[in-house]
């Protein structure tokens, strides 16, 4: 939020470079600006402050947010649409969402890239058109739809999605397919064991639970600049996520670009202290595809907690390449069955909603299944590397908790479940190898 509310204010109340481009319309700049300015004080720090303080218009899902959400009026477009997104975008969750509710309606495509969201931005610097595959894809789209060109649009499938680990270069690493979710994916369900190991098998006795502390929360700075045009917010993380690949992913992808660190791309210092569960080394290729799930049975010793999962890939040399991740809050763990999602019988992305209703605190001591969405990727974990599921109680890159939960979160412990009748699980999306292109 800190780097977001840097570029939108810079671009609505620093307008000098506007006015010295268009003089003849200076003293209407200068007033929209005096009004953007003035909306510093009448609306956003008093909507930061109701962030903070857990006001229920913004703390739940309620009409504020409805309005803002694009699948609430996705059925009013009715033009052809190219949904473009990427794997560690910060609309990773979002862009087959969309493409989804419209493609029975519209003529539609889903693409999406390796990289994030800046990086998106760069593929679009002239001349690559010619090598980068989706770009040109792009151009095929619009030369049709905008010039009427015949572009044999019909040659684009509706799915071109890259996959982490499966090849490097030009044209290559990308799959496609009919449909997403792919319709080969297929559910698999691996469970945590004591001994920290991953495997198909529930687990058949009882072990003891791994814990975890809650850390520092993070600590937060805003206001208005010296000259008092600009709103800053300044974050602090207080849990190592400074240096993760969330922090690439919320940054917009900006400190990948101008401030590439090795832990951006490899989990291992990240990971060190959290609860990591690994497979044995794959005997063979294993392609996941689309939305996972982790059904983790915990305990607390307070009534709050935060669980980050992350799904990573193991190197034989010890290298954890990150693939995708998910955040859940305990209170909010409620599912709506009838709007999440299901293979096969299992369901493989739960829906939260969010609402004040089904809010519900922990009882300390009380088992209790907190189902978290993980946000859906593609990708490979190759043969001789292991797939590892690693558990923290927080990830404050992507998100913090407001200062009441702040309290009742404060000085938590929280005990990962691993027994016949507690079985932590995760259940991924599997697809035959024999799928890729």
């Amino acid at each position: 939020m800190s780097l977001w509310f840097r570029l939108t204010h810079a671009s609505s109340t620093q307008n000098i470079t506007t006015v010295l481009q268009y003089p003849e319309h200076a003293q209407q700049i200068a007033k929209s600006t005096a009004d953007h300015i003035a909306q510093i004080d009448n609306y956003y720090l008093p909507l930061v402050e109701k962030v903070l303080d857990g006001d229920p218009e913004i703390t739940y899902d309620s009409p504020f947010w409805r309005v803002r959400a694009p699948l609430q009026n996705i059925d009013r477009i009715q033009a052809p649409t190219l949904v473009t997104g990427a794997l560690n975008d910060i609309f990773q969750r979002d862009a087959p969402l969309i493409y989804e509710a419209l493609k029975d309606r519209v003529d539609s495509r889903l693409m999406v890239f390796n990289g994030d969201h800046f990086g998106s931005f760069l593929q679009a610097i002239p001349g690559t058109e010619k090598t980068d595959p989706l770009l040109h894809l792009v151009l095929q789209w619009f030369d049709h739809y905008l010039k009427g060109m015949d572009t044999d649009l019909e040659s684009i499938p509706p799915v071109t999605q890259y996959v982490k680990h499966y090849k490097w270069g030009t044209w290559q690493g990308f799959d496609v397919s009919t449909d997403w979710p792919h319709p080969a994916a297929m559910p698999e369900r691996w469970y945590l064991h004591g001994d920290m190991s991953l495997t198909r098998q529930m687990p058949e006795q009882e072990t003891p639970g791994h814990s975890m502390d809650t850390p520092l929360f993070l600590e937060y700075l805003y206001g208005k600049n010296d000259l008092g045009g600009l709103l800053r917010l300044k974050v602090t993380l207080q849990d190592g996520t400074q240096c993760s690949p969330s922090y690439v992913q919320w940054t917009l992808g900006t400190a990948g670009w101008f401030l590439p660190l090795p832990c951006f791309w490899n989990n291992a210092r990240l990971e060190r202290d959290a609860l990591n569960y690994e497979t044995s080394p794959m005997t063979e290729d294993y392609y996941i595809n689309g939305s996972l799930q982790a059904d983790l049975w915990i305990t607390s010793t307070v009534t709050e907690a935060a669980l980050s999962v992350r799904i990573d890939e193991v190197s034989p040399g010890g290298q954890v390449n990150p693939i995708t991740n998910g955040l859940q809050l305990a209170s909010m763990r409620r599912v709506d069955p009838t709007r999440s999602r299901y293979l096969q019988g299992e369901m493989i992305q739960p829906f939260h909603p969010f609402t004040q209703e089904v809010e519900e605190f922990l009882q300390p001591g009380v088992p209790t299944l907190v189902q978290v969405e993980i946000f859906p990727t593609a990708a490979l974990i190759r043969q001789g590397h292991k797939l590892r599921v690693s558990i923290s109680p927080s990830n404050q890159a992507q998100g913090g908790v407001n200062l009441p939960r702040r309290e009742r979160a404060r000085g938590g412990v929280t005990t990962i479940l691993n027994s016949p009748q507690y079985p932590s699980s995760v259940i991924l999306p599997v697809v035959p190898v024999a799928e890729l292109d």
